[in-house]
């Protein structure tokens, strides 16, 4: 359909100024653009970005359909086409339905708490050799996710399996007119979203929207309080899973052995076995749920849920070997998912050239010319400077691709031949349908490293950007304080990120860490805190902009400017660390109008303590001081420039005192000032490690340097990858500090070493070498591991040593 054959069904104003073209592609993002020539772009107003503001600049990039609300002003000379209507959310939702009714599929609907992600993934794992499937993406779950994933749908699928989130009440039913689906998968109801509902029986009643056209829904009555709600809950058929004895497939024993576990169930009279290949229980409620899911659908090969696999659910970024960067897609491989991959590592790579590794993919399309097609033209369209692949497939539809390219027959040879070149100093995507094994291309490329690792989430860093923007007026520009190695979370990862959410400018303490960021491709301006007079030179080379803090400091830069340079006046209003005084200020001009090619960008102070409510007159009585110095400077200073004082403290307690611009500390890490704050932040930062060694430790022994660590019964003593030399300070010796293994916070035991721990897991249930360690995250946040030491946590952060491997994913 058209843009205006979506208007005239919508029943809107359409302004026509250009030819009409087919739509193939709808566009939420004006920074993910593709295809723009067929695509529609929906500007939703959000809570921190109005698309409306991006109209313009797609208009420049080629992007001649749009839809807009009413009262959006249309300039003249814009010659695009335009639909007019109330809510550009409402309108692509109505557009997806309608995409949806064009289609008889049969489609399985997922929702519940938790599990939606794996249960999906797994299904289509298990479906794939059976049906021609579509999915949707990652967790595409939301209002605008569902839309964007049902308009994948094609005349050669027989079998959707789409997931559906909410947060709050009315939002069910939108989704399920979209969707239609004709089977269900209720997972669970868990805390998860408990705040935008009265009690978990409503939010139970608003996901059972979902499933009020299904013939079958699925569900497990493992859950007594699920097992009776839905007895009065829901009317419609059931097909259950458990060892209540009115469940359809009746469990009747689940045995571990090993890292698997053998279920016997009774379905039909029948009484069988499959295998799965975990232990634990939430994978062993979603593999039931796969399971029950097969029978109902009468598949006979159920036993393939020995082959499921884990599903990471994130993109992450990792250290390759020849100065490279690899992006870690590999558990699956379908067409949207590409997309997403590819706009990631276009945000990534920087100055680095662009490698994509690729295999065939097992989307079961019938048409496949068309696929590979289609994916031709996105490397194209996408800039991929290489492209390496792996499958038949692309070996017969090579002519297709028109950018440098390389086929190998399996993921083997292309382990055997691979040249340097097409790694060297690049980033490198690798994304591979799951029996291509492409986990063995990230072993083979990654850097190998100290296996403890510090995992960095830049969903949770983005989530925690939003939530301190949304507290500031709009216009309120933003600098991100990157210093110290991005509080030792990564400098480079993060800032990609940034720069791909809009914040105005970065902060570092010196310069050569500015330089390094200008080097790896960051073009956004970058104020230096501390420029030693020896860098000036280089500084102004890289297009750094100092903080000036004295008269001194001042007459020793000036010699180094040749040409309009921006500067950021330090005003000291009561940390007395760095700074002009107030009576500083008139020497401080007459300089500024002896030297016209100095610009002063910005005139800030820094809050002593904002975090603290004692000292709430004091940050007042700083607030008056800088006052006093803007009053001064800005009669003096011809031209505007940005006034800014707070810092994260500041922006999540005087937020009325944002002036132009804040600097996004701490809390951007996510790390609050207060309980309140903290619900809101996300920590973007887990420290990992693993049990090298478990040892039996007979009462009366001693453990570690010192005989410090005694046990006064038989303990059970694992020995962990981790020491001071890595950044778990010494002080969390003897007990102080705690691990977390299996969901169980064990005490260190002994004196910390300097590359290894020890720790108490006597109480750890099935706890074997090799099991996952939390440092710090999870059950043991980082403020609290602070606390316990006498610190704070940017001590801990910044103390993460160099030789912790930073892995970097996005959700």
């Amino acid at each position: 359909m058209t843009a205006k054959e979506f208007a005239q069904k919508l029943n809107v104003c359409f302004v026509e100024r250009t030819n009409e073209v087919e739509i193939t592609n709808l566009l939420l993002d004006s920074r993910k653009i593709f295809d723009q020539k067929h695509s529609l772009f929906f500007a939703i107003k959000g809570n921190q970005h109005d698309g409306h503001l991006f109209v313009e600049d797609l208009i420049t990039k080629g992007v001649s359909q749009f839809v807009v609300i009413e009262g959006f002003e249309i300039k003249e000379e814009w010659k695009v086409n335009f639909i007019i209507v109330d809510d550009t959310v409402e309108a692509l939702q109505k557009i997806a339905q309608w995409h949806r009714e064009a289609f008889e599929l049969p489609i399985i609907a997922i929702t519940g708490s938790n599990g939606k992600t794996i249960v999906k993934e797994w299904l289509s794992q298990l479906l794939e050799s059976q049906y021609t499937l579509v999915k949707s993406p990652k967790s595409y779950n939301s209002q605008v996710g569902v839309p964007l994933s049902i308009w994948e749908i094609n005349e050669e699928h027989k079998l959707g399996i789409f997931e559906a989130g909410i947060s709050k009440k009315n939002e069910m039913h939108k989704l399920e007119a979209i969707i239609r689906p004709t089977l269900g998968i209720l997972t669970n109801i868990g805390t998860a979203h408990d705040k935008g509902f009265v009690d978990k029986r409503e939010k139970l009643q608003e996901k059972l929207q979902l499933f009020k056209g299904v013939e079958t829904l699925v569900y497990s009555l493992e859950d007594s309080w699920l097992k009776n709600e839905m007895k009065s809950s829901y009317q419609g058929k059931t097909f259950t899973w458990g060892k209540d004895k009115d469940a359809d497939v009746l469990i009747l024993k689940i045995e571990n052995i090993g890292s698997s576990t053998e279920v016997y169930y009774r379905h039909l009279g029948e009484e069988k076995s499959v295998l799965f290949p975990f232990v634990d229980t939430a994978s062993l409620e979603n593999g039931l749920h796969c399971l029950t899911m097969m029978l109902l659908l009468g598949l006979e090969n159920v036993e393939d849920v020995h082959k499921l696999k884990s599903v990471s659910m994130r993109l992450e970024v990792k250290q390759g070997v020849l100065g490279s960067q690899l992006i870690d897609d590999t558990y699956n491989n379908d067409f949207l998912g590409l997309k997403i991959g590819i706009d990631f590592l276009l945000l990534q790579a920087g100055n680095q050239e662009k490698v994509l590794i690729l295999s065939d993919l097992k989307e079961g399309h019938e048409n496949k010319k068309r696929l590979y097609e289609k994916i031709a033209f996105l490397t194209k369209d996408k800039g991929i400077d290489y492209l390496v692949t792996v499958g038949e497939d692309f070996a017969q539809y090579h002519d297709l691709f028109q950018v440098p390219f390389q086929n190998f027959a399996s993921t083997q040879e292309l382990l055997q031949q691979l040249d340097d070149y097409l790694i060297r100093e690049k980033t490198v995507l690798v994304k591979g349908a799951r029996t291509f094994e492409f986990e063995k291309i990230i072993k083979h490329l990654e850097q190998k490293n100290h296996q403890t690792v510090f995992e960095v989430s830049l969903t949770a860093l983005a989530n925690n950007l939003n939530y301190l923007k949304r507290k500031l007026p709009e216009q309120t520009k933003t600098m991100a304080m990157v210093k110290a190695f991005g509080y030792g979370s990564g400098s480079a990862e993060l800032i990609f990120t940034l720069q791909f959410h809009k914040v105005d400018y970065l902060a570092v303490a010196y310069v050569d860490e500015g330089i390094t960021l200008r080097e790896q491709g960051i073009k956004m301006p970058i104020m230096v805190m501390n420029p030693e007079i020896e860098a000036f030179e280089k500084m102004l080379t890289f297009d750094l902009e100092p903080e000036v803090y004295a008269i001194s400091h001042l007459e020793a830069l000036v010699p180094y400017i040749n040409k309009p340079t921006k500067i950021h006046l330090k005003i000291d209003t009561g940390m007395h660390r760095l700074g002009f005084e107030l009576e500083d200020l008139p020497r401080l001009i007459l300089l500024l109008k002896e030297n016209s090619n100095l610009q002063v960008a910005s005139v800030f102070s820094h809050l002593v303590g904002a975090d603290e409510e004692e000292h709430d007159a004091f940050t007042q009585k700083q607030i008056s001081t800088f006052e006093k110095a803007l009053h001064f400077l800005s009669k003096e200073i011809s031209y505007p420039f940005l006034k800014h004082i707070l810092n994260s403290a500041g922006i999540q307690r005087f937020s009325k005192n944002a002036y132009d611009m804040v600097r996004l500390g701490i809390a951007l890490y996510g790390i609050g000032v207060n309980e309140e704050e903290q619900e809101n932040l996300i920590p973007i930062g887990t420290l990992k490690s693993y049990i090298s060694q478990i040892k039996t430790v007979k009462k009366g022994e001693t453990i570690g340097y010192g005989r410090k660590g005694a046990a006064t019964q038989d303990l059970k003593i694992a020995t962990i990858a981790i020491g001071y030399a890595d950044g778990f300070d010494r002080r969390f010796s003897r007990g102080v500090g705690q691990m977390e293994v299996r969901g169980v916070c064990c005490d260190v035991m002994g004196n910390v070493c300097m590359d290894m721990t020890m720790i108490d897991v006597t109480n750890v249930e099935g706890v074997s070498e090799g099991d996952e360690v939390i440092i710090f995250g999870g059950n043991l946040p980082i403020y609290q591991q602070a606390e316990k030491i006498g610190t704070i946590p940017y001590e801990l952060l910044t103390s993460i040593s160099s030789r912790v491997k930073r892995v970097f994913y996005t959700e």
